[in-house]
């Protein structure tokens, strides 16, 4: 074998060697990230549940990690509520062109980066913000106030929690990151009315359609479609 041959095949070894060691890295960082962010928030409503509520219901029950009920209006609604998510993030995108998101860290990577999408979008984001704030958060502020205020409430410190980062990380205007603010929280609004009106405390549903808005999301910047 000619020796531009040898070259050429130890060259795409290489390549594909580390192109490989990318995505493994890619998928190693965010399961590990992702397990992280999913196990603080159930450990942070375990221990409230412990000391304020453990007597009175079991944890699933407390933070809402039951069956989902409701039939086919649950199930349109999770839909509808796909949709709005989609619509939402397509606004964000054409008002706000060039933010980086959670899904930018696939840009490009095309087939080989669902793996990644798929853990991202079950644990780093829709998994853990379903525990803390339409789990944990929304059901408490119920107790109080009741459901349309709680879920503004909640709604609201959602968009807080997508928007300020980014202000403060990448220098964007007040504008864009009161739009993120603005149509994050309006989704997240849209996702706790879901669980409590219609799935009867469920948060299955919103963590579902959370997850599938992600996973959408991923994989349309794995193939530089957004």
């Amino acid at each position: 074998m000619k020796k531009y041959h040898i070259d050429v095949i130890f060259s795409v070894l290489v390549c594909v060697t580390t192109i490989w060691e990318g995505l493994m890295d890619l998928f190693v960082h965010t399961l590990v990230s992702g397990l992280v962010q999913f196990t603080l928030a159930v450990l942070i409503a375990f221990v409230w549940w412990w000391f304020g509520a453990h007597h009175q219901r079991r944890f699933t029950q407390w933070i809402g990690l039951t069956k989902i009920k409701g039939g086919t209006k649950t199930f349109s609604f999770m839909l509808l509520t796909l949709l709005i998510l989609f619509g939402c993030g397509w606004l964000v995108i054409q008002m706000v062109p060039g933010t980086y998101t959670a899904s930018t860290q696939f840009g490009g990577l095309g087939w080989t980066a669902l793996p990644s999408v798929l853990v991202h979008a079950l644990l780093n984001t829709s998994g853990w913000e379903e525990i803390f704030f339409r789990g944990l958060l929304l059901k408490r502020l119920m107790g109080k106030c009741g459901l349309l205020v709680a879920n503004t409430l909640q709604a609201v410190l959602f968009g807080l929690m997508h928007g300020v980062p980014l202000f403060l990380m990448t220098g964007m205007s007040v504008v864009q990151a009161a739009v993120i603010t603005l149509f994050t929280g309006l989704a997240g609004w849209c996702l706790g009315y879901m669980n409590e009106k219609y799935a009867q405390g469920s948060i299955f549903p919103s963590w579902t359609v959370h997850m599938l808005s992600n996973v959408a999301s991923g994989t349309l910047s794995a193939f530089n479609m957004l």
